[in-house]
């Protein structure tokens, strides 16, 4: 058995499709960084948003085809605060859009554990959904709760955390963690 004794969100990814499918990413290159934007090289334009007052400091990847993918979240409860901020943004730009529809990308969440990992063979066994990895020597696993059920974690010999993909919220987060403590 596991015990956690720190639980990190080290990455949100979030998609958003705007009401839209097109975007003059010209006008938008134009205001950010004040130099004309070549539509026949990008599909898209990333901006860094460092901004004063948090939600800060994530990456926004703007889309001509009418959506923006933002990553470098760190808190599930700042995802709206962020989509909201973005929309404001394209309305000083005088482009009035709605998010029609938001989805997590992806995410990635590490547990800290009190002690290392011991042997992964003998963690295979109690783990029905496991493959190893020979080429990083891990195992990778595959949530079979119904809760989770599109989340992955990665355990490795002699580490001293346990690192999973595609948890959807805080209430994913909690439940992982205790479906790692009974490992």
């Amino acid at each position: 058995m596991f015990e956690i004794i720190k639980t990190i969100i080290e990455d949100i990814t979030v998609e958003c499709k705007l009401n839209t499918d097109k975007i003059p990413l010209q006008r938008i290159s134009y205001v950010i960084e004040k130099k004309t934007f070549e539509p026949e090289i990008k599909e898209f334009i990333i901006v860094c948003n460092r901004d004063k007052t948090p939600p800060n400091n994530y990456i926004t990847s703007v889309f001509k085809n009418g959506k923006f993918i933002v990553s470098k979240i760190k808190r599930f409860e700042d995802i709206d605060s962020i989509k909201k901020k973005i929309i404001n943004r394209l309305k000083e730009m005088d482009l009035e859009y709605k998010i029609t529809d938001t989805r997590i990308r992806e995410s990635v969440v590490r547990y800290e554990l009190k002690e290392e990992i011991g042997d992964i063979s003998d963690i295979a066994k109690s783990i029905k959904c496991c493959e190893y990895n020979k080429k990083i020597d891990a195992l990778i696993c595959h949530s079979k709760d119904k809760s989770t059920k599109n989340a992955y974690f990665v355990l490795i010999s002699g580490k001293k955390d346990i690192v999973a993909l595609n948890l959807e919220d805080e209430k994913q987060i909690k439940e992982f963690k205790d479906f790692i403590e009974k490992i």
